[in-house]
């Protein structure tokens, strides 16, 4: 099997077609956060967080939830919406990709929006894949 010609032809493929870069980029999950593992000096030392202690060193979780609770809920239905949007994008990305590059070897010429159309329709077909996949 001729490898470098496959690999070849995929760097045509994708240098021809722009983009394609936007589905694999949405397909590979690289919208993901990796963190720090380290906590600001401020929170350190304590004193930020003294107020919320009832005297006895104990943290006093009612009045920081009191305080920040509405805060808290929000942003966790921000994050929650913000991942399922991005698992969407990614599934209808594998889907166009897969269309895209069918049309290409086809001779066709799509665009953004074919493959957005076509991932969208093959939906539910992608994501069944993965799970036989996952199990």
């Amino acid at each position: 099997m001729d490898y470098f010609g496959i690999v070849k032809k995929a760097f045509h493929i994708s240098f021809k077609n722009k983009f394609l870069w936007i589905f694999g980029l949405l397909a590979s999950g690289a919208a993901g956060f990796q963190g720090y593992n380290s906590l600001p000096n401020s929170f350190t030392n304590g004193s930020e967080w003294s107020k919320y202690t009832n005297g006895s060193g104990n943290f006093d979780f009612v009045t920081f939830w009191a305080n920040y609770g509405g805060i808290i809920l929000i942003l966790m239905l921000v994050l929650v919406l913000l991942a399922i949007a991005f698992f969407v994008l990614n599934i209808i990305s594998q889907g166009a990709l897969v269309s895209s590059v069918e049309r290409i070897s086809s001779g066709e010429k799509p665009d953004f929006y074919d493959g957005f159309h076509d991932g969208w329709h093959q939906f539910w077909r992608v994501w069944g894949m993965n799970l036989i996949f996952l199990f």
